[in-house]
């Protein structure tokens, strides 16, 4: 999870840089879309949670913390002030 500033910005030019033909699946005019524009985000906090449990078994924890509204316990947990 990841705490932080964001902006909303209008550059033509990073978005340029930053454009990919597999974009247009969700802005079909391209750079010309009307609803595109960036987000920058400053993170200014990071939190994390380091398993040695496969992938499956980390997907099915999570699953049910999202059924039983428990918080999810497995594995270390940490913060990252930036």
């Amino acid at each position: 999870m990841i705490h932080g500033t964001a902006i909303l910005l209008n550059n033509k030019t990073k978005m340029k840089e930053l454009w990919s033909t597999i974009m247009k699946a969700w802005f079909p005019l391209g750079l010309d879309d009307p609803n595109i524009t960036l987000i920058k985000v400053t993170p200014n906090e990071v939190n994390y949670w380091d398993s040695n449990l496969s992938k499956i078994l980390v997907l099915f924890n999570i699953f049910k913390v999202i059924v039983t509204e428990e918080q999810y316990k497995e594995g270390e947990h940490g913060k990252i002030n930036l």
